[in-house]
């Protein structure tokens, strides 16, 4: 068992996608994504910082043997939506957060949206008596 889930990645001219994948935060990984995303802004246009800026926030420093892989051109196990980041061929970064054949979002469009939404969610719970 596990909440396995991935972060696909496809970098400029990469013939192959490459997949980081976690055993146990697959119902988290858009936001550990988001939280790489912000703390890795200023490296947005260096593809290969950047991704392993996304693995090292997946992981958050743990450095046990088991619990995260890193799979290419193929998904491994996962349970849950993919997040997909990619550069066009302008060197943007875009985000799409349930996969590749879904909505398409400029980068820093997608962290803006999910700041709306979390910020809404959190308003409401203050709200709600529980």
């Amino acid at each position: 068992m596990g909440e396995r889930g991935n972060i696909a990645i496809t970098q400029p001219g990469a013939k192959d996608t490459l997949y980081l994948h976690t055993h146990w935060k697959g119902p988290r990984v858009r936001e550990i994504l988001a939280s790489a995303l912000t703390k890795g802004k200023e490296r947005w246009s260096h593809p290969s910082y950047l991704t392993r800026i996304i693995f090292d926030e997946l992981v958050n420093g743990d450095r046990s043997l088991t619990g995260y892989g890193i799979d290419v051109g193929q998904i491994g196990d996962n349970d849950y939506p993919i997040p997909h980041v990619g550069w066009d061929e302008d060197g943007h970064l875009w985000v799409a957060p349930d996969g590749i054949d879904t909505a398409v979002y400029e980068a820093q469009v997608w962290l803006d949206r999910r700041k709306a939404v979390d910020a809404t969610f959190r308003e409401a719970e203050l709200k709600e008596p529980f």
